[in-house]
């Protein structure tokens, strides 16, 4: 009797079989990336956070040392990132520090050009280190100090009761030569904004403004001169907004609308988080002001001293 043949088959997938594997992992994963992306998101928005806290702290230990907060900006290009260095554990930057000295070369290109971690948004995309102005290597800032809620900047149009960031005694807590007290902030602290957040561009430029700001020094303010605090100085350089925002505009003004002055554009406040932006109040309360919010409210808590109603809890 002949032997039957066996025949043995292998499993397996047939092509129809793994092509459908693979489009069901593709769709997996598309919808897993933004879950993701949006995660990694707020853990970043967390960290920026931290880090507008830490600035509230940093103006609480430096007025409680000087009887004032520091200056939106001084004489020499020195700016209030270089005041509070002591108060952020950068005692050692801040001792190299020279006044009368160019921001361009030596030790304060140098102070211009080294990182304070603090001083960046994780969510920013701007690069850490950029030749800018003549300074090689200048570490960009994410975050400005309040110069008040009518201030429409260093030019531009002269909009109804605005004033400019030239003048002095303005209605925020950081101009030239501020020197602000805590007992000065008759709105009250916990209604009025010390820092915010800047969407900060140094490459974004319209009518001969840009986006660029710095935390440490700056070759663009020196030269302002202390003096009655009434009359305001800027008798140098005159890009103060590089340094301190205004609630004058919305908040991202130049992407929410891009027909305004360069100069209006500048001075606004923001940032590259998605629905607005985080601030530190004058009690040391961190809160994220959304893109949303009524401009009465907005505008309110950029001034210390309007007794406006107004607040954001």
């Amino acid at each position: 009797m002949a032997a039957k043949s066996i025949t043995h088959l292998k499993n397996g997938f047939t092509l129809v079989e793994l092509l459908v594997v693979i489009a069901i992992i593709g769709i997996l994963i598309g919808m897993l990336l933004p879950a993701v992306q949006m995660v990694r998101e707020s853990a970043r928005r967390i960290t920026c956070g931290n880090n507008i806290r830490q600035f509230g702290l940093s103006m609480h230990n430096y007025e409680s040392a000087q009887g004032h907060l520091p200056s939106g900006w001084s004489e020499d290009g020195f700016t209030w990132g270089i005041e509070i260095l002591p108060h952020i554990e950068q005692q050692n930057l801040y001792q190299t520090i020279q006044r009368g000295v160019s921001w361009k070369s030596g030790a304060n290109e140098l102070a211009a050009a080294t990182l304070v971690p603090i001083a960046r948004c994780p969510t920013s995309p701007i690069a850490d280190h950029i030749d800018h102005n003549g300074v090689t290597d200048r570490v960009p800032a994410d975050y400005r100090a309040n110069i008040g809620s009518n201030v429409r900047g260093d030019s531009g149009p002269a909009l109804a009761d605005s004033v400019s960031a030239r003048d002095g005694d303005l209605n925020g807590v950081f101009w030239g030569c501020s020197q602000t007290k805590f007992s000065a902030v008759s709105d009250g602290l916990s209604n009025t904004i010390l820092i915010a957040e800047s969407r900060t561009d140094p490459k974004f430029k319209k009518d001969g403004n840009s986006s660029d700001h710095w935390f440490i020094g700056s070759p663009n303010i020196d030269g302002f001169q202390c003096g009655d605090s009434s009359i305001g100085g800027g008798t140098g350089g005159g890009d103060y907004s590089e340094v301190v925002g205004s609630g004058i505009v919305a908040m991202n003004a130049r992407i929410s609308d891009p027909s305004l002055h360069g100069a209006l554009m500048e001075i606004s406040l923001g940032s590259y988080h998605n629905g607005g932006m985080n601030v530190v109040l004058g009690d040391g309360s961190t809160h994220f002001i959304t893109e949303d919010v009524e401009t009465t409210v907005y505008r309110a808590t950029f001034s210390r001293n309007g007794s406006e109603v107004e607040v954001i809890h």
